[in-house]
């Protein structure tokens, strides 16, 4: 299960806005994933992070927003004119967003990839 530069991208948005509309700082979700906050800062970016720690730290950010009652399955992405790598993510228009986005890439369908790629167990 590699990812394309595309997929990749996508992966780190998709992760960056999901930490965001949890409220948590990076050693907050650093401390619930299990994982360093270098390595969490890695796994955020995606390029050159160990595939195990971008899902585990998607894991840990998808049940930080359903403690909080958001949801990862149900939302915005990138292609709906929000701006990937703008830092404060926005529609077109300036329109402030802050909520959950689906995790289109590492979706829950493609744990069982990740697993016979990696050994993911999540």
């Amino acid at each position: 299960m590699s990812l394309n530069a595309r997929q990749r991208q996508q992966t780190a948005w998709e992760l960056r806005t999901n930490l965001a509309a949890t409220g948590l700082s990076t050693k907050q979700i650093s401390d619930r994933a299990g994982l360093s906050e270098a390595r969490v800062s890695a796994a955020l970016a995606v390029d050159d992070a160990d595939p195990l720690d971008v899902w585990r730290l998607r894991d840990a950010i998808a049940g930080a927003l359903g403690e909080t009652g958001a949801s990862p399955n149900g939302g915005a992405s990138p292609d709906s004119g929000a701006a990937p790598h703008s830092g404060a993510v926005q529609f077109s228009g300036a329109v402030p967003f802050s909520g959950a986005v689906s995790f289109s890439v590492l979706s829950d369908d493609k744990r069982a990839a990740a697993r016979a790629w990696f050994g993911y167990e999540g």
